[in-house]
């Protein structure tokens, strides 16, 4: 009898439609490590119907306008693991899939999924004799007004990422502190946040390579292929960079990628840059460590 609460709102399908959409969210690559978990839960099968394969990299290094061609071979080792094997999938995407095996092969075991149901607060009750931990969500009501809810349970676990409220009432607890539970934040002194756009290729191009362009400026670009045949790019910046932050028209956007990545600026359509200049600045994911126990 599990329940699942999620701050999000449900995922289209895996097969919908939504998923041509190039701003919708960035690619990720599943290499053989990926790969390989995603086997062991027995979920591969339905996660690669929706995976475009690379067979390589296009690089470009900072100050050269000569591309770096690198076509994976095999060497030797099974097609799960060897190199050239990546998968690239929506990051959203991914987890639709995970969601549709919950709801085909596990209905006697999830009982509910709650989307846009955030966990505000946590905290250790005794009822009679048993420890149960209780959980307070806020999601919209009627009208839109937000709604309390509070779940009661003996067994709750904390996977709401790195702002984790599970996680941040553990890390303040003396039980948990006895246990040695202990939270290992890291400063991101490089931080990154980036747009997305598609890239149109021309005839000629390869459309199962990772593109990517590096730049003395700051500036990067990567690029990977959809199952659909996009080609999404993301551009990475930092946050105080105003060349992207501040684009005000399509002639801004179309000078900025003409001097920093000239190689791609032929591939983009008007009314793709004029998304990209309105398109809201979007934050890569942060990572914390909890350790070396993870209950209380």
């Amino acid at each position: 009898n599990i329940r699942v609460y999620e701050r999000l709102s449900p995922p289209p399908t895996p097969e919908s439609a939504a998923w041509g959409d190039p701003y919708r969210s960035y690619n990720m690559g599943l290499t053989g490590r990926g790969q390989a978990v995603l086997k062991n839960l027995d979920v591969f099968d339905r996660v690669e119907r929706y995976c475009a394969v690379t067979a390589g990299r296009m690089d470009w290094n900072p100050g050269s306008d000569k591309a770096n061609e690198r076509i994976f071979k095999n060497k030797g080792y099974t097609p799960l693991q060897k190199v050239g094997s990546g998968r690239i999938i929506s990051r959203d995407r991914l987890t639709s899939c995970l969601l549709q095996e919950i709801e085909e092969r596990y209905t006697d075991q999830i009982t509910e999924i709650v989307f846009n149901c955030e966990c505000t607060a946590a905290e250790w009750v005794i009822v009679g004799k048993n420890e149960f931990v209780k959980t307070t969500f806020e999601t919209e009501g009627v009208h839109g007004a937000i709604k309390t809810v509070e779940a009661l349970a003996p067994f709750v676990v904390g996977a709401d990422g790195a702002g984790a409220r599970i996680r941040n009432t553990m890390e303040s607890d003396a039980q948990s502190q006895q246990a040695k539970f202990k939270v290992k934040r890291y400063d991101d002194d490089n931080v990154r946040v980036y747009k997305t756009l598609p890239l149109h290729l021309p005839k000629g191009w390869r459309g199962d390579l990772n593109y990517s362009a590096r730049t003395k400026s700051g500036l990067n670009l990567d690029a990977l292929p959809t199952k659909e045949g996009a080609m999404i790019a993301v551009v990475l910046f930092r946050p105080e960079d105003t060349r992207v932050t501040e684009l005000a028209s399509v002639s801004e956007a179309k000078a900025l990628f003409q001097e920093h990545f000239p190689q791609f600026a032929p591939m983009l359509h008007e009314e793709d840059l004029a998304q990209f200049v309105q398109k809201p600045v979007s934050k890569l994911p942060t990572f914390t460590f909890c350790g070396p126990v993870l209950h209380r």
